[in-house]
């Protein structure tokens, strides 16, 4: 098929799309949806998200069909709301770890108020998290006692560390759940 042939049936499926047409968007869903699919698994290296976003992108692409530009390819179009829905995406989970970390520190302030003053328990404890620290991998477990040792910043890590503040923040995390793995196995095997 010649080029032009081409942009003038991308050009007719896009003025159908923008009336409401099902079978245009239908057209637009077939040829693009494995494309956009890999764009976010790229992205995501998670499936189930990645199909998510991607049917976030094509609900985009249908609500806001009326904004379309037949002048601009499809696929310029639809890689432009598939990277508005990334963008939104990695904000809600920013607020959502937000959220859980503060959530967590909440926790973590409470338990000791709970736990009986026993120095061997105290002892324990100490010894408990030094050996979930020592299986951490090196840079981890050095942004893990930054933090929660010497009580620097986010920011103050990163700096230290030659290191983005996001890294800094996925340390943490991963820090944090495979910690937390490691203390639900001592109590499971201990109960």
């Amino acid at each position: 098929m010649l080029p032009n042939t081409c942009f003038l049936m991308q050009n007719e499926t896009l003025q159908k799309l923008k009336g409401g047409s099902h079978k245009a968007f239908s057209i637009i869903y077939d040829d693009w949806h494995k494309k956009v699919f890999a764009y976010f698994l790229q992205k995501t290296n998670h499936e189930a998200t990645a199909q998510d976003l991607t049917q976030q992108a094509f609900i985009r692409v249908w609500t806001y069909r009326a904004g379309i530009d037949i002048e601009i390819s499809i696929d310029q179009q639809l890689f432009q709301k598939a990277r508005q829905v990334w963008i939104d995406w990695l904000r809600k989970e920013a607020v959502s770890r937000k959220y859980l970390a503060e959530n967590e520190y909440e926790d973590c302030k409470t338990v000791p108020q709970q736990l009986p003053d026993n120095l061997y328990l105290n002892t324990e404890l100490k010894h408990s998290l030094a050996l979930a620290m020592s299986a951490l991998p090196e840079k981890r477990k050095k942004v893990f006692e930054l933090k929660h040792i010497y009580g620097m910043s986010y920011k103050e890590i990163a700096e230290h560390l030659h290191i983005s503040v996001k890294t800094v923040d996925n340390h943490l995390l991963k820090a944090t759940a495979q910690i937390k793995k490691f203390f639900y196995l001592i109590v499971c095997f201990f109960i």
